[in-house]
């Protein structure tokens, strides 16, 4: 995907999260509502792709990694530069944060296999993170 992006775009990118902990997915949660600062999620505590290792979230490299800059001074190219990472990420099976219908999130991305984060979290309190991963490995036709 990074690889498509700086050919395509011209601008580098790099991973700035992906698995995150339950624990920290409770303290997102809590900003902006029981805690100071913004909203930043609406997914409470197992309900982020990201609890199971499924989401990861992307900046571009340098001085503005999410392009606020060029979003002032050419908000169409600012626009095109993050649509083109969403399309690239659909083109290589991923859902793009940037078509969420709350809380557009365009660094983010997740590799869904088909579940909904309802039937990830049922299945966690099942088998575990582990047993989690066993199944998508199954899915993938690995071993």
């Amino acid at each position: 995907l990074y690889e498509d992006v700086k050919i395509s775009l011209g601008l580098e990118m790099r991973m700035t999260e992906g698995l995150r902990s339950i624990h920290d997915q409770a303290l997102r949660y809590a900003q902006g509502r029981t805690m100071p600062g913004p909203i930043v999620t609406r997914a409470k505590p197992g309900f982020s792709f990201h609890n199971y290792g499924l989401a990861f979230d992307s900046c571009f490299k340098g001085k503005d990694p999410y392009l606020e800059s060029l979003r002032t001074l050419d908000p169409k190219h600012y626009e095109y530069c993050w649509q083109k990472f969403g399309d690239l990420a659909k083109a290589h099976g991923l859902f793009w944060g940037g078509d969420f219908k709350t809380l557009s999130d365009r660094p983010h991305c997740e590799k869904q296999y088909g579940l909904s984060i309802n039937e990830l979290h049922d299945m966690y309190d099942r088998v575990g993170l582990a047993g989690i991963h066993e199944y998508l490995k199954t899915i993938e036709g690995g071993s």
